[in-house]
């Protein structure tokens, strides 16, 4: 099976060939031996990885996007994984959708603040919304330049990840 694994830095083409418990990994083009079971708990898995030990905590965290939540070693992440098919539709829609830009709720949160009103025009970086989670603030901003059409959140609103929170036209 072939996907493509999003970091906030980085994609990964990865390639996962093999049967339980024994695989072969292809990430960008390099080869990695796997030997992986769970612990009795889907969420804790142990590997041999190229023959060093890890020991990941997984957890889905949104199945419609194919988002998951890994602990290694006290590094925590958050990917998305996409098979070939959701990755080529998600290509299409990319295409399509290039002339605006939807902010979504990178978590579930509340809405502390919300920076701008249908109508503004924005630049890269304009903050947008302020969302509270775990008692920590992030401003989240603009990725594009454009007009602000649309404000869906409001404040003390509390939503799930990916709730769409402000569309843009870029341009």
């Amino acid at each position: 099976m072939k996907y493509s694994v999003r970091t906030p830095r980085q994609v990964f083409q990865v390639e996962v060939e093999g049967r339980p418990p024994r695989y072969e990994l292809v990430i960008d083009g390099r080869r990695f031996q796997v030997d992986a079971a769970n612990l009795g708990d889907d969420s804790l898995l142990t590997m041999l990885l190229d023959s060093e030990s890890i020991l990941a905590h997984t957890r889905l965290a949104d199945a419609r996007r194919g988002l998951y939540e890994i602990s290694i070693a006290g590094k925590y992440a958050r990917l998305e994984v996409l098979g070939e098919l959701a990755s080529a539709a998600e290509k299409m829609a990319e295409t399509r959708a290039l002339d605006r830009f939807v902010l979504e709720a990178p978590m579930p949160g509340l809405v502390v603040a919300v920076r701008v009103q249908p109508g503004d025009s924005v630049q890269v970086g304009t903050p947008l919304v302020v969302m509270e989670a775990m008692k920590m603030q992030n401003e989240l901003a603009s990725e594009v330049a454009g007009t602000v059409r649309e404000v869906r959140a409001s404040v003390n609103q509390a939503v799930e990840s990916g709730y769409e929170l402000v569309v843009i036209e870029a341009g």
